[in-house]
């Protein structure tokens, strides 16, 4: 199903999620696992349908920033001792910090012992199931649902995210109402009713542009596409290697790269200068590489997602980046 945006799509996850495992009178006692690197819009959708603060649970992430499956499993007993419920965990294909990719499996494997509902947010990095990195995704089809944003890495305007749900059903009994006036158009398996499995009602046709992109290139091409994203951020990954007071903080997953200028200053000033080193490029009007925080630092941020960046540009940028560094000194 097509929805606005991985935003809606992660809402409309949660809510099937709860309705399948809990009842009405459990909604207060709902639990859900997120990790420290997962995506804003899934906790302000989970606070949307009734979810308490409380009961949106942090799980640790390790030095790849990935989720730790034992703080997991530490977290659902800590909780069912409490007397709360269990019911969702939220697992990342592709972390916008980081590009980082939860261990699928093993979440699975939780989930499936625990009796929760899997959800993976995809929204950025499920693209990669069309790359020649598909293996990186390893267990994402053991989940029971799956946000994916065509407006990320598969290049379309924005508007065309697409929500997939292992059993169809489950959407039905979360959103189907049939007022009088659509009783001779509910949904039956030989026909899709839109109304019935989502938020909306009406709604624009957002999955034509990406059919249409589809049949245009082909999925060879876009699987050509998404691969130069990957092997940029390598290129970008090597090149600050070999640059003096340049450290990786997080190395190259999918297009994103993570680096810090380090020169041994205090740690005001190196998150001084690594802001104004973003800030200068955007005025220069070079490239945008806004930062980010991980590990308590600020970071210049890299993602090198777009398929016609060359690596003579890159090698532009940072020339340009080095520059500016010496104007800072």
């Amino acid at each position: 199903m097509f929805v606005s945006g991985g935003s809606m799509a992660n809402l409309t996850a949660a809510v099937i999620a709860r309705d399948d495992k809990l009842a009405e009178s459990e909604f207060h006692l709902g639990t859900v696992y997120v990790s420290d690197q997962t995506h804003s819009s899934v906790a302000k959708g989970l606070q949307i349908i009734g979810i308490q603060t409380k009961n949106i649970r942090k799980v640790e992430t390790n030095d790849q920033f990935e989720m730790k499956v034992d703080h997991l499993n530490q977290l659902i007993e800590e909780d069912k001792k409490e007397g709360k419920i269990p019911f969702l965990v939220v697992a990342t294909a592709g972390t916008t910090n980081t590009g980082s990719v939860d261990p699928l499996k093993a979440i699975a494997q939780v989930a499936k012992e625990a009796n929760l509902w899997m959800h993976v947010d995809g929204a950025f990095g499920a693209s990669a199931l069309l790359s020649s990195y598909a293996k990186e995704l390893s267990g994402i089809e053991l989940s029971d649902s799956i946000s994916w944003d065509g407006h990320k890495w598969l290049f379309q305007t924005y508007g065309c995210a697409a929500l997939i749900v292992k059993d169809r059903q489950k959407m039905a009994q979360s959103f189907s109402e049939n007022p009088e006036y659509l009783l001779d158009i509910a949904t039956g398996d030989e026909a899709i009713n839109f109304w019935d499995i989502g938020v909306e009602l009406t709604r624009p046709l957002r999955g034509m542009r990406l059919w249409y992109t589809l049949q245009v290139l082909g999925l060879d091409k876009i699987k050509e596409a998404i691969d130069t994203g990957y092997e940029n951020a390598l290129y970008i990954q090597e090149k600050f290697e070999q640059m003096s007071n340049f450290e990786i903080i997080s190395p190259a997953k999918m297009s994103v790269v993570n680096v810090r200028y380090n020169d041994g200053s205090d740690e005001i000033r190196l998150n001084q200068i690594n802001h104004q080193l973003s800030q200068m490029a955007t005025d220069q009007n070079e490239a945008i590489y806004y930062t980010t925080q991980l590990n308590g630092h600020i970071v210049l941020r890299f993602c090198a997602m777009h398929p016609e960046l060359t690596k003579e540009e890159i090698d532009h940028l940072l020339s340009s980046l080095e520059q500016n560094v010496e104007t800072i000194k």
